[in-house]
């Protein structure tokens, strides 16, 4: 009790007082500075992506990264500086933490790991924002790379599922939108058709050329007749080969599959007038 009664209540609210409002202040100058180069970063590489030799996925890879970075480096500096007001410094906090301080040695070992696995997913150009992929040791983190950070990679599954990957996990990365997808089609064509291969190939080589034509942005390079892959009772199986990329394949294969199955139509109508 007399303890109590020497405190200077009035000198201690006013030291509370006045730390809660520099604390407030801080917040509030960190916040606006956060603000402001999170737009100055947006903005430059927002005009970086606009110049026609820039690579998109590789400029919007390194945004992230930046805003990634930007906002641990202003959260750092902000408890630094809160911790400094209330007059804590963080030197003595770490020297004299112990077990705590044991903690810590742990964490920021994985960190290291995160940023030194990410270092090198980033700087080889493992994987962009765009990309898909596969962690080789996970084989359920497989999907679209929403975003390469210094202590993560997100993926974006086929379901929409949003997959967090540690950057320390990582072992290897497949990614298949670097990689040229062989797209095999087999379809069969009607019997009458037996009889003239020529024209088979003719016209499959036509089909190609025409869906081609029309969706280069989709193949890269024009899909080629192969030949006849398979005889038997159903009929005759014709063979074409698609080179695309992995994330386009079912596309490339619907529009293939399209147009055969019209110039399947085609010859079994042609067939059913020639007996008619």
């Amino acid at each position: 009790m007399n303890l109590l009664k020497n405190v200077d209540w009035n000198e201690l609210l006013k030291n509370v007082g006045n730390k809660l409002f520099y604390i407030a202040i801080t917040s509030i100058l960190f916040y606006i500075l956060y603000k402001f180069c999170k737009k100055i970063v947006e903005r430059f590489f927002k005009n970086y992506s606009q110049k026609s030799w820039s690579n998109t996925n590789w400029t919007l890879t390194f945004s992230r990264i930046a805003q990634s970075a930007l906002q641990y480096i202003t959260l750092f500096l902000y408890i630094y500086t809160v911790l400094d007001i209330v007059g804590i410094p963080m030197s003595k906090l770490l020297a004299g933490a112990g077990f705590f301080g044991v903690g810590l040695t742990l964490v920021g070992k994985d960190l290291l790991s995160d940023i030194t696995n990410g270092f090198f997913i980033i700087f080889e150009n493992q994987a962009s924002v765009g990309d898909y992929v596969s962690v080789v040791n996970m084989p359920a983190a497989i999907g679209l790379v929403k975003s390469v950070g210094i202590r993560s990679l997100v993926l974006i599954d086929g379901n929409g599922s949003i997959i967090y990957v540690p950057n320390h996990n990582i072992q290897s990365i497949r990614n298949f939108s670097k990689e040229t997808y062989k797209l095999y089609i087999d379809l069969p064509l009607a019997n009458s058709s037996i009889e003239n291969p020529d024209t088979i190939s003719k016209e499959i080589t036509k089909v190609n050329k025409n869906i081609f034509s029309q969706n280069k942005d989709l193949f890269i390079e024009e899909p080629t007749y192969i030949g006849i892959h398979d005889i038997n009772n159903s009929g005759l199986f014709i063979r074409s080969l698609a080179k695309v990329r992995y994330t386009d394949r079912g596309k490339a294969e619907a529009l293939l599959m399209e147009g055969y199955l019209e110039l399947n139509l085609k010859s079994e109508k042609e067939q059913s007038k020639s007996e008619n």
